[in-house]
């Protein structure tokens, strides 16, 4: 359509923004209130007063309303303009050729071009993109309709049929309905005060007097008419409602909607919109103040909320109420600054115009936030007893009024996990409902959070207080769903199933889970996991060299064998751009031949690389095989003989292919090849490699695949950094600056496990715990069977219990329990003991006032 165009670079860079239009189409514009609106010289150009626009209107008999399409992108920006609107997406930088939706500058300019436009047109009034015509009579207003549109087609604009009403007798414009009698209030302006029902209690009764004290200076003999309202309300009356207290609440709402109290709208004055929610219905009161400061209420509104929103937190339906006042009202706030009230502490934050879209806040408070993006305002905080919108909110119409970027609240369906342990969403709300701290949760955010938390249970929650939500019986935390205590070993196990490295773990689980000290789970996990362990490479102990990054996929290729791996030879394929690994038995025939055969597979799918780097093995440096690459236009690298690391891309994805084989095939009889293989290279494939900070398939096809995590969260966040040359240059920098220079530090009593050179021909690892430091890098470790051995912090790797274990310890003994300078022997004995798990809690009591009063011996027997 013309409106965008890409870019390379820019100074100015602003977030993107969708926002859904009535229609159910979507606007593309930014978050340019944290960017260009703070330094943006607004044009002072006035938008009209309602007076000027109705006074242009005298003398109509018919009306017809005009409404452009896409107003503001039909007006072209300068070239030198155009840098200011640059927003940032996933597929690169592109700015804007057309004004845009969301700059503080755009409705004064839009206003000054329209009005020039038709300044000479009799009978034509405009505010922004809405044009209302009138005449006389039929023949004249043929006429200036006819002139408008010969000008608006000579300069370029184009109108939106079904928004354009043409010779009707009367027409509904910025909040008035005009017919040829003359202005006349628009009856849904006064309809919230006229359908207040008498209260039938003595609850509603003050929040009704609350209301009308609010604007009492504006009510002349208020004491007067509401005085038998006043004397249901004294301590020894009885709620007995008569006939003059019916006409005492019809003289108030007639008060209130008359002149003196409700004013119509003046441009140049302050406006505020006040807002307020409760568990059935939301309120809004638009207002104005005065220079003198007073201020006088111009429509009330309010709608009751649906049975899904009831179930809302109270800082949802606040937020709710928010969106409800702006969109009720826009033909007041857009394009003007406004004072947004609310007496919620939280929203203050979120919606601050000052700062940016909340990234962790609750799914709905981000589309909200996005709505709301286009508007000029300022929160205020109020107290809620000075809140007016209160009443409006606990008494409100019974309108529905629908917010269809709402109504997307699905998150997750179901996950099977390969030990047959079946994780869906009935087992996770069924563990929430028994999580009494989740319960606990659960209570705080649906009624409010207290000023301090006293609980230590509930620290981490209630750092995170205005991020959670509820949702299907379920806690979230902004798109993460909050697991369970019962379940989170579960999650572990189900993320570390094929056995990826700590670094991915995390990735994974940060897409679509959380709990307090996930990461501190994750780390026991990996470091509790013999297979891992006993698999883990050595340290790296020299500089790496690497080869340049290709910037397109599928550009050079890397490629290797590794077996006898389970009776079997496989040959590596990996990309240097986007890390895809191929991974090919080929059972025992490892002949030129049989490669170009594979390759000539995997070519089909992918293209012909520019480049195939290889070592020096026999089938890589045969004729038959440099003939075939020759003829495919491929150049051919081979590294120096015995030298692999150069080669270091098909060396680590060797690695890493055949410890993960090993990992899941170790101590098995008997299992399937191929059907391992493709787990671990599917896994693989949709995890963030550490190097692209994208997952390999994401990069080589430019869109995420689903994967058995969609279906327990099907709207897990995969964030796509679309500037990977960066990441990877930092990351090359990070390996070269860093590698080999990595300093371990073991502690005594550490649980490590070291190389085991025992058996000869044979390295493995055993495990054992710290004995002494001998040096700056050599230990003496005790390893399981008694033995004391030398190693050096090369030859060692830190780990931990597994995670069950953990937590069965952390239950016990919530802090050390060796704390005296006790003897040595006495000391090996609690260890034990305390690995056994067979001090219980009593014991650990009394061990530690022992050890205060230094007689522990004597307690030795009830340890």
């Amino acid at each position: 359509m013309d409106v965008l165009e890409p870019i390379e670079f820019s100074e100015w860079a602003t977030p993107i923004v969708p926002v859904l239009k009535k229609n159910g189409q979507v606007r593309i514009c930014g978050d340019f209130k944290v960017t260009v609106n703070p330094v943006l010289i607004v044009d002072k150009y006035p938008l009209p007063r309602i007076e000027e626009l109705f006074a242009k209107l005298q003398g109509g008999d018919e009306f017809t309303k005009l409404d452009l399409t896409m107003a503001y992108q039909q007006m072209e920006l300068d070239e030198d303009s155009r840098k200011f609107t640059t927003i940032s997406t996933t597929k690169g930088l592109f700015q804007y050729k057309r004004l845009v939706y969301g700059l503080a500058s755009a409705p004064a300019i839009f206003q000054k071009i329209m009005e020039n436009l038709l300044l000479k047109i009799e009978g034509v009034v405009v505010f922004i993109d809405d044009i209302l015509i009138t005449a006389g009579n039929r023949v004249e207003h043929v006429k200036r309709v006819k002139q408008v549109l010969s000008v608006l087609q000579d300069a370029g604009f184009s109108l939106s049929l079904e928004k354009c009403n043409f010779f009707c007798k009367k027409v509904e414009y910025l909040g008035h309905i005009i017919d040829k009698e003359g202005l006349h209030t628009n009856p849904e302006k006064i309809k919230m005060i006229k359908d207040i029902a008498y209260p039938k209690n003595l609850k509603e009764l003050q929040a009704f007097l609350g209301m009308i004290n609010f604007y009492r200076r504006f009510l002349p003999n208020l004491a007067n008419i509401a005085s038998p309202l006043y004397d249901l309300m004294k301590g020894d009356s009885q709620f007995v409602w008569t006939n003059e207290c019916s006409k005492a609440i019809d003289k108030l709402k007639n008060l209130v909607i008359a002149d003196k109290c409700l004013t119509h709208f003046n441009p140049e004055f302050g406006t505020k919109l006040t807002v307020d929610a409760s568990p059935i219905g939301v309120g809004a009161v638009l207002s104005q103040v005065a220079p003198d400061g007073v201020e006088k209420p111009i429509e009330f509104a309010s709608r009751i909320l649906k049975p899904v929103e009831r179930k809302y937190s109270q800082l949802d339906r606040e937020a709710v109420a928010i969106l409800f006042g702006v969109t009720k009202f826009h033909q007041y706030l857009y394009g003007r600054k406004f004072i947004l009230v609310t007496d919620n502490k939280p929203l203050q934050y979120i919606f601050n115009p000052k700062k940016g879209i909340p990234q962790m806040a609750a799914n709905r408070l981000q589309r909200i936030a996005l709505a709301l993006s286009g508007y000029n305002f300022q929160v205020e905080h109020i107290r809620s007893t000075q809140n007016v919108a209160d009443y409006f909110s606990r008494f409100p119409s019974k309108i529905f009024c629908e917010n269809k970027w709402l109504e997307s609240d699905v998150y997750f369906n179901y996950v099977k996990e390969s030990n047959k342990i079946q994780l869906d969403l009935e087992l996770v709300k069924k563990e929430t409902e028994k999580d009494k701290v989740l319960q606990k949760v659960k209570e705080y955010i649906l009624k409010g959070w207290p000023s301090k938390c006293r609980d230590v249970d509930m620290e981490q929650y209630f750092r995170k207080k205005n991020e959670l939500s509820y949702e299907q019986n379920c806690v979230f935390w902004a798109y993460r769903i909050v697991i369970p205590k019962s379940l989170q070993h579960k999650v572990v196990e189900l993320l570390h199933s094929s056995h990826m490295g700590i670094v991915k773990m995390k990735s994974r689980a940060r897409e679509c889970s959380w709990w307090p000290k996930q990461t501190k789970d994750l780390e026991i996990a990996v470091k509790g996991c013999e297979p891992c362990l006993k698999t883990r490479a050595d340290p790296p102990k020299q500089e790496l060299k690497v080869w340049k990054w290709p910037d397109k996929p599928w550009s050079r290729v890397h490629i290797d064998f590794f077996g006898p791996c389970f009776k079997r030879w496989c040959l590596i394929i990996i990309d240097a751009h986007t890390k895809w690994i191929e991974c090919i038995d080929m059972g025992r025939n490892t002949t030129s031949k049989a490669v170009i055969e594979k390759l000539q597979d995997v070519f089909a799918r992918f293209g012909l690389p520019h480049e195939l780097v290889s070592d020096n093995g026999t089938a890589f440096v045969s004729n038959e095989f440099k003939i075939y690459l020759k003829n495919c236009g491929i150049k051919h690298f081979t590294t120096p003989v015995g030298y692999p690391a150069t080669n270091g891309q098909a060396e680590n994805a060797v690695k890493t292919v055949k410890n993960a084989l090993k990992r899941s095939l170790l101590n098995v009889d008997s299992g399937n090849f191929n059907v391992v293989l493709n787990k671990f290279l599917f896994d693989y494939r949709n995890t963030k490699h550490c190097s692209t900070g994208i997952a390999p398939a994401t990069l080589m096809f430019g869109r995420q695949l689903r994967t058995k995590l969609d279906l327990f969260n099907p709207h897990r966040k995969v964030e796509i950094n679309v500037n990977v040359n960066k990441i990877v240059e930092e990351s090359q920098n990070k390996q070269k600056k860093y590698y080999g220079s990595r300093n371990n530090r073991f502690k005594e009593n550490e649980a490590v496990m070291i190389k085991d050179y025992s058996i000869p021909g044979r390295v493995s690892w055993a495990k054992g715990y710290v004995s002494k430091k001998l040096g700056r890098q050599i230990y003496i470790v005790k390893t399981e069977n008694g033995k004391n051995w030398k190693r050096h912090a090369n030859q060692m790797i830190g780990c931990k219990k597994n995670f069950q274990e953990e937590e069965n310890r952390s239950k016990l003994f919530k802090e050390p329990i060796v704390e005296a300078n006790i003897g040595s022997k006495a000391k090996d004995i609690v260890s034990q003991k305390v690995e056994e798990n067979i001090v219980d809690q009593k014991g650990k009591i009394n061990y530690k006032y022992n050890l205060r009063t230094r007689k522990f011996k004597d307690n030795m027997k009830q340890l």
